[in-house]
């Protein structure tokens, strides 16, 4: 006889720890909706510069970062922060040129092999 099927407490875990936190963050194959804010400009839509330490090989490196506001759909209470390496912000970019803000993101790939396919709804 099989037990009646409980939520998993680690996947509990994550959806609350997702909840709290100031930013959006993707796993490989994860898809999600969200409505960019992006008025006033200025206030919505950041460049960033971020450093990186590797570990393995004792070096720092900088890059440019593209911070955007957005709110998840199924929680349009809070406004979270969507980070992206500024190689994807000009698919992003020409999308929110065009007035299209609900916008699904796909994430593939971990690491320097991510990619993102930007979809709008």
């Amino acid at each position: 006889m099989s037990q009646p099927q409980q939520p998993d407490i680690y996947d509990e875990i994550d959806a609350e720890v997702k909840k709290q936190g100031k930013f959006i963050k993707m796993q490989s194959g994860e898809k999600l909706t969200l409505q960019f804010v992006t008025e006033p400009r200025a206030e919505k839509i950041h460049l960033v510069d971020k450093e990186y330490h590797d570990e393995k090989s004792g070096k720092t490196t900088k890059s440019k970062r593209v911070q955007y506001a957005v709110i998840d759909p199924k929680n349009p209470s809070e406004e979270k922060t969507l980070e992206l390496a500024l190689r994807f912000s000009g698919q992003l970019n020409a999308l929110l040129k065009k007035g299209l803000k609900l916008i699904e993101i796909q994430r593939q790939g971990v690491g320097t092999s991510t990619n993102y396919v930007f979809v709008p709804l």
